[in-house]
């Protein structure tokens, strides 16, 4: 849903263009479609989608509500999005040639293997239908078709290709809430690096996609890096409710600006992609980032506000208030003051 004057949607058209292209060759095919939204005709339809931005993806799904697209806006990335939401959640694997071809397909693939029409099996289901952008979701009716893992119904096993390699879910196959938890947990590397390296990329784009994660970024110059990530494998191994993000200075300008951070010494930073405030800590030495953690965990840190440096000298009649000093000399002040806002 697009505006014609939009310059996003511009940027997005040709690319739209070539996807629809490709999935329409499919069999069967899967079709895209476009809507001006700007339009006086159409504007009551935009509102009962509750169209605010443009350009505005959504997927609709007959009999369903519709939802939002998250995808990336190449024809490629559109292509594979869309490939994987028309298709079933979970696929059936019925011998074990395919059980190994299909384990072994990416680099994390979840495998259940469930009673036909039981409840777990619909249970993993809406599991799989929530987390099918992110990853490979296969089921099987013959336990014994598994490789190795929990070779029983029911059952829920991830196979990856880094940290512990296997994990099977202990818990009860039916609470779909635990069942989500465990494999968003699970899928993830302990520590997700945001380097150079593209052998990173996937997972650290499937850990930004993950909005209801929080983040802990940990940023050390080149030649730290390696000490820091053996320290912090622990810290992340007893928090796997957390996503421990991990990279050089050198290679995350943007990163470090978006943060207020200085390159040339080790940093930690909690973020929340939903909102809220951020949690820094700058300098920092390695030996500390598990208390800093911890206080963190306790609610004993303070936010962090980007600011400007308080005066060395504030006599003048005019204070200079900073946004680390605001709350001292303007809201929480024994008189009423008078604030210019200004730009430079």
């Amino acid at each position: 849903m697009s505006d014609r004057w939009c310059g996003h949607c511009k940027a997005l058209a040709p690319e739209y263009e070539k996807a629809a292209a490709e999935l329409k060759t499919l069999d069967p095919p899967l079709h895209l479609a476009k809507f001006d939204a700007a339009d006086e005709k159409n504007k009551a339809i935009a509102s009962k989608y509750g169209i605010r931005g443009f350009p505005t993806l959504k997927i609709f799904k007959k009999g369903q509500e519709p939802i939002e697209y998250e995808g990336p806006r190449d024809a490629a990335g559109i292509v594979k999005y869309v490939t994987k939401q028309a298709g079933p959640a979970s696929v059936l694997v019925s011998s074990a040639e395919d059980m190994a071809a299909k384990v072994k397909s990416d680099d994390v693939v979840v495998v259940g293997a469930f009673k036909d029409g039981s409840d777990e099996l619909t249970v993993f289901g809406k599991v799989a239908d929530a987390l099918r952008n992110d990853l490979s979701f296969f089921h099987t009716h013959d336990a014994s078709l598994l490789p190795e893992g929990k070779k029983e119904m029911p059952s829920v096993n991830i196979f990856k290709t880094f940290d512990d390699g296997l994990v099977s879910f202990e818990g009860d196959a039916k609470d779909e809430e635990a069942i989500k938890k465990f494999i968003q947990e699970k899928s993830t590397p302990i520590l997700i690096p945001m380097d150079s390296n593209p052998a990173g990329k996937k997972h650290l784009q499937k850990s930004f996609s993950m909005t209801d994660r929080v983040k802990v970024l940990v940023f050390a110059p080149k030649k730290e890096i390696e000490s820091v990530k053996t320290t912090l494998h622990g810290i992340a191994s007893k928090n796997r409710e957390y996503d421990f993000i991990v990279g050089p200075t050198e290679e995350n300008d943007h990163a470090l600006k978006f943060f207020g951070l200085a390159a040339d010494s080790l940093s930690m930073s909690v973020y929340n992609l939903k909102g809220g405030p951020k949690y820094v800590k700058q300098p920092l030495a390695s030996s500390e980032m598990e208390s800093w953690f911890d206080s963190y965990l306790k609610g004993e840190v303070a936010a962090h506000v980007k600011s400007e440096d308080v005066p060395k000298d504030n006599s003048a009649p005019v204070k200079i208030v900073t946004a680390n000093t605001f709350k001292e000399l303007v809201t929480e002040a024994k008189k009423d003051v008078l604030v210019e806002f200004y730009a430079p």
